[in-house]
């Protein structure tokens, strides 16, 4: 709140930075206009594109998939078997050398760089594989045989386990060069909720360990069971499966399916989809643009604005500025000199801003009054030296206006109560106040006036009468509040508001009549319990906005609890590097310090914040009321 108040008072004070501030805010709108239009279309365009990119990739790859209607084959080699064989063409067999196959072992060495078993090659369904059309012919090794390891080689390596090493080979390439995450196979299960994986290739980058051919799956998700009940019941060609949840995890992908279709003994396509390849890609790649493009925006935005701004600055300082220092040198040469040139003609040098004309004519005007009254100046002056000592004056009659317990209120078992104000400057806007109203309510209060200096004291003071006044004529909070704001808002012209927290305490039962007029929220303990934050009603500050409605509430306190109350210059001290003392920060320390007596607590909070503000000056004023209530007979 302060911050904003003083930033406003800047801009409205200053009309170098208030033009200035205005041209700047209608640009930064301007570009924010166009960078969110922009931004829109490009999204729009580019997410489209990648979804196609996506499905095209796809489509490629499923052009390229052969001997699928062959599965129960390859089934018959075993999922192991294959991947040894994948693996090997992928990665052996580009390394072989002209001495490898030179080698009179080259198919035992072969098969041991396989790292074929003999489990495995046991668990092979020769009979299925033997009767297949093109191994009719075809007789399973055996061991003995001298050839055994060529012959083993050779069946390994039959049509069908090679369809499987080549459709897998010829889907990685393809991902490699579509920046794909992963290619697999698959054929759902009548109800969709499971699928059998047939080949499984993820990207080798993403150390993501490959399913192997057989793998029963669950379906991810229902739209991914709908999209596969399209493809084979609806003849659906394309599908998309956007991800879910927060789509800037880099983990996300989309995946893009599409229909393989069987083919007939004469290996012509037929119209029965048999399985469906997936596509997943990572949206990594449409973050990155994203980003990009909002980094290039942001970056061409604050170009724009630096450019607009100094050619702004400049029209401002060459149409505005320049003359008013004219206006100023005029000034300071009158003040040092106190002589008036003849024929001055100031008007004819400012140029032809007609308020700037008419602030030359007022500075003319004022040389010449001020000549001809040397006398009232130097009055003036004597006045100016002896408001310095009211100042003075007035925060020593400050201070002597904030209550002491020991002075003002007699001893009472049933309470205590210690506060303190530390202003920021000779004069404070706090104040707080505790008074017994009658022998069984004492009413205490924080109060922080919108201002500082002597107009803001001044208010305080009259505030400060008026509460303690009316509040002992009787009646609740609210009352009280609504009837010192409608007193203040009928002379208040200088518009100044105050924010007051008031409490009137029950000193025989504990319970708490408290309005809160647009002031802190209190912290309260109860039954030895934390410290708390107890955010209830709220209204206005006084002098605000006239005729406005104070809520009250009732609480009741229990011996020991506590209400502590501040200001918020408390909560909102600062350090060097912008850091707040926050709410936070002040609840720890009165946790930290529960069965601490009222005033070494205030001490303490103090001392925290100034450990905290360093050598950051303060710049506001800090109010801390501490009551807590005994419930002792007096």
């Amino acid at each position: 709140m302060k911050f904003l108040k003083n930033l406003n008072r800047k801009i409205r004070s200053n009309i170098y930075v208030s033009t200035a501030s205005l041209l700047v805010l209608a640009f930064l709108v301007l570009a924010a206009t166009v960078g969110l239009i922009g931004y829109w279309g490009f999204m729009t365009s580019y997410s489209q594109e990648y979804l196609d990119s996506t499905y095209k990739s796809a489509m490629v790859a499923s052009q390229n998939v052969t001997g699928i209607d062959n599965v129960d084959l390859w089934n018959a080699m075993g999922a192991d078997l294959l991947e040894k064989l994948y693996h090997f063409e992928e990665t052996v067999w580009p390394e072989l050398t002209s001495e490898d196959f030179a080698s009179e072992d080259f198919y035992k060495n072969m098969i041991d760089k396989m790292g074929v078993t003999d489990e495995e090659i046991n668990q092979i369904d020769k009979e299925k594989l033997l009767n297949a059309q093109y191994l009719l012919n075809t007789v399973f090794p055996d061991k003995n045989d001298k050839d055994y390891y060529e012959e083993l080689y050779s069946f390994l390596y039959n049509t069908y386990s090679y369809d499987y090493v080549f459709t897998k080979s010829t889907l990685r390439e393809i991902m490699k060069t579509q920046k794909l995450s992963a290619y697999y196979v698959i054929i759902p299960d009548d109800d969709y909720k499971n699928y059998t994986l047939i080949i499984d290739c993820p990207n080798p980058s993403l150390n993501r360990e490959t399913r192997k051919l057989n793998t029963r799956c669950k379906t991810a998700s229902d739209d991914f069971a709908n999209a596969y009940k399209r493809i084979f019941e609806g003849g659906s060609e394309k599908e998309i499966i956007l991800p879910k949840g927060d789509a800037s995890n880099l983990d996300a992908y989309v995946t893009a399916m599409v229909p393989i279709y069987g083919t007939d003994e004469n290996y012509k396509k037929t119209d029965k989809v048999t399985c469906i390849l997936c596509a997943e890609r990572s949206m990594s790649e449409f973050l990155l643009s994203r980003r990009n493009f909002i980094q290039g925006v942001v970056g061409v935005t604050i170009i724009f604005l630096i450019i607009i701004t100094f050619i702004c600055l400049y029209l401002i300082k060459r149409r505005i500025i320049t003359p008013i220092e004219v206006v100023s040198k005029e000034a300071k040469r009158f003040a040092s000199e106190t002589t008036k040139i003849d024929d001055l003609n100031l008007r004819k040098k400012v140029g032809p801003i007609a308020e700037i004309k008419e602030l030359a004519s007022a500075l003319e005007k004022m040389e010449s009054d001020t000549i001809n009254n040397i006398n009232e100046i130097t009055t003036m002056t004597r006045d100016k030296e002896r408001v310095f000592y009211e100042v003075s004056l007035a925060s020593q009659i400050q201070q002597g206006m904030l209550p002491e317990k020991d002075i003002i209120i007699k001893e009472d078992r049933r309470y205590d109560v210690q506060a303190k104000m530390f202003p920021a400057k000779n004069v404070g806007g706090d104040f707080y106040d505790f008074f017994m109203i009658d022998d069984n309510h004492i009413a205490i209060l924080v109060a922080d006036v919108s201002d500082k200096g002597i107009g803001a004291a001044l208010f305080m003071a009259i505030t400060k009468t008026l509460i303690k006044s009316r509040a002992r004529l009787g009646g609740s909070a609210s009352e009280i509040l609504s009837n010192v704001d409608a007193t203040i808002s009928e002379k208040n012209p200088t518009g100044m508001f105050v924010t007051v927290w008031l409490g009137i305490v029950d000193l025989e039962t504990g319970e708490v009549n408290a309005c809160n007029a647009g002031h802190d929220y209190p912290a309260i303990m109860h039954s030895s319990d934390d410290y708390r934050i107890e955010k209830l009603q709220h209204g206005s500050p006084i002098g605000f906005l006239p005729g406005m409605e104070f809520p009250e509430y009732y609480f009741t306190l229990k011996s020991g609890d506590r209400i502590f109350l501040y200001t918020d210059g408390l909560v909102e001290a600062k350090r060097s590097d912008g850091a707040r003392y926050t709410t936070d920060r002040m609840l720890t320390v009165l946790n930290n310090n529960k069965a601490t007596e009222n005033g070494e607590l205030i001490s303490i909070m103090k001392n925290d914040v100034d450990e905290f503000a360093g050598d950051e000056p303060q710049f506001d004023d800090i109010t801390m009321l501490s009551f807590e209530y005994l419930n002792n007979p007096s």
